[in-house]
């Protein structure tokens, strides 16, 4: 039964994301990062203490995370095929839309519903930390402004059971600063 829910929310969110054609990088399908989510939460959900039941909602809503922002999706397409918590998580972690910069399109009231959802901040960490690693592994300028923006990210989201997840985050940014020094 939870293997059907994974499965059906990786067909909506990859056939979502392509027939937008929403690409990653400009150059690779959506369903790179979409994977890449969902790799980090099978690395990370068992450490911060998920059972096996919320695993597989986390992984369905990794799936499915930027449907509605990036993809056309509604709140309702997402339901249909999910149900309401993968639904809500999805609604919670998509940015606000409007504003003229990243922080605009964040704001408080974003960070707050995310923390209401249950498994919604979760689902962002793992976001942030695949978008972290690639943007790092690519030498994007991007990573410079995650790691900018990783004291505002973790003050508005952080919960102890994330420690895990702040421990790598943190490791990678100061590996980036120790790479600056370096060089």
């Amino acid at each position: 039964m939870y293997s059907e829910l994974v499965i059906k929310s990786m067909q909506l969110g990859i056939k979502a994301h392509a027939e937008t054609n929403h690409l990653y990088d400009k150059d690779y399908p959506y369903a790179l990062h979409l994977a890449h989510v969902v790799d980090v939460a099978y690395r990370f959900g068992y450490q911060v203490g998920l059972s096996k039941e919320e695993m597989v909602i986390a992984v369905s809503a990794c799936w499915l995370h930027d449907s509605i922002e990036d993809a056309r999706l509604t709140y309702n397409d997402v339901n249909k095929v999910t149900g309401q918590w993968i639904a809500e998580i999805v609604r919670a972690v998509t940015n606000y839309g409007r504003g003229r910069n990243r922080a605009e399109r964040m704001p408080d009231f974003v960070y707050d519903d995310i923390k209401k959802v249950p498994l919604a901040a979760f689902v962002k960490f793992c976001d942030r930390i695949a978008n972290m690693e690639y943007s790092y592994q690519k030498g994007s300028g991007m990573f410079k402004k995650y790691v900018f923006e990783l004291p505002d990210f973790v003050e508005k989201l952080y919960d102890d059971k994330f420690k895990p997840m702040l421990e790598y985050l943190t490791e990678m940014s100061n590996k980036y600063e120790s790479d600056l020094t370096l060089k």
